[in-house]
């Protein structure tokens, strides 16, 4: 009988995995099956405990299929829900826990005003951040950040305050431990700052800060002003502040470790958000000391699973330190060259095979 089940399960399994592989050539608009697929009818009696492969599987569906569902009216918003307690299930699970914060990360950023009314259950999800692994935190902060970013900006503030107040706390706990535990606190350090990282992903859309042809009209023009108003009242001022004066700490102690800068804010802080820093601050703060980690990384310091990452803040320092700070200028601006030419040159640039040619060829290459 269990050998029956298990054929049973392996079909299935082979049949969903076709679904999802197809996904990319499917009319989103023109679906009349997926509705059977995600309700009652088939997702509804497909296991939800055990049988990880199975789960797995229909996890990688529901993240590949994530836009479908704000295709759908809202009279469906009871199918999206279903499909979020499905996901939200799997987080818990080791096996499981990266597909569902994946799944999750995409149904949150797909279905962002469609989600916004149910804040309450995200609430409830970071109440219970404890019992998800570390290693999937800051996907799952970023989603409900998502939700939180399609509220009204007043709205706002008191689920991004009960967010950041844990984060803080703790990197604040892990800086006064650092000289005595200097790997732990690295280690916290390291996985508060992902998840603070993963807010200000939330946080921001792509379109956030960007205007058509230059164009704005009434309602984006009240948006902004509405977000202004938000930014400046004394909570999240001291939000912010508080922000800013851990990242400092943290930079100060750590200023030259490639993991930790792989973890830094300095290229979310330029987004029209309720948290957005003080990008001006941040540059002359930490703009050299975070271009020296990430260029004394690629010299082989760092390990190769953050080298993306250090290339994501190579670029974003390149842009945001052209021409002068504040001037923006782009890639192979003066101060962002400055630094490169300072650092790999400087006689305290860490022992390494590049000879001086191949650091001249580096420095040209990026410039």
């Amino acid at each position: 009988m269990y050998r029956v089940i298990d054929y049973a399960l392996q079909e299935i399994e082979a049949t969903l995995h076709c679904i999802t592989s197809i996904q990319e050539a499917i009319d989103m608009e023109n679906t009349p099956h997926l509705p059977r697929v995600f309700g009652p009818e088939i997702l509804g009696r497909l296991p939800s405990t055990s049988t990880s492969r199975i789960r797995r599987t229909t996890l990688g569906l529901i993240g590949a299929y994530s836009s479908w569902f704000a295709s759908q009216p809202p009279t469906s918003s009871s199918l999206l829900m279903s499909v979020l307690t499905y996901v939200a299930s799997a987080l818990t699970d080791p096996a499981l826990c990266l597909q569902a914060a994946i799944a999750l990360r995409n149904l949150c950023d797909a279905n962002r005003k469609a989600l916004a009314p149910e804040i309450g259950a995200f609430g409830q999800l970071h109440a219970a951040l404890g019992s998800i692994p570390e290693s999937e935190k800051s996907k799952v902060v970023q989603s409900i950040a998502s939700v939180i970013q399609a509220l009204p900006a007043h709205e706002q503030i008191e689920p991004i305050t009960a967010i950041v107040d844990p984060i803080a706390r703790k990197l604040a706990e892990a800086l006064q431990s650092s000289s005595s535990l200097p790997d732990e606190s690295r280690t916290i350090i390291i996985l508060e700052l992902e998840t603070l990282s993963g807010l200000a992903k939330g946080l921001t859309r792509t379109t956030d800060g960007l205007v058509i042809l230059g164009e704005r009209d009434s309602e984006s023009d009240a948006s902004l002003e509405t977000m202004q108003r938000a930014k400046e009242e004394p909570r999240v001022v001291n939000l912010r502040k508080n922000i800013s004066d851990t990242l400092e700490a943290v930079v100060n102690i750590w200023s030259t470790d490639a993991g930790i800068s792989s973890c830094n804010l300095i290229q979310r802080s330029s987004v029209d958000t309720i948290l957005a820093l003080d990008k001006e601050r941040l540059l002359q703060l930490y703009g050299r000391r975070i271009m020296k980690a990430v260029i004394e990384g690629f010299a082989s310091v760092a390990p190769r699973s953050v080298v993306p990452n250090l290339i994501e803040i190579l670029g974003t320092l390149l842009s945001r330190a052209g021409g002068g700070l504040g001037g923006g200028g782009g890639a192979g601006g003066a101060v962002a060259a400055n630094w490169i030419r300072e650092i790999l040159f400087a006689d305290d640039f860490i022992a390494s095979k590049a000879t001086r040619e191949v650091k001249e060829s580096f420095a040209t290459a990026i410039l």
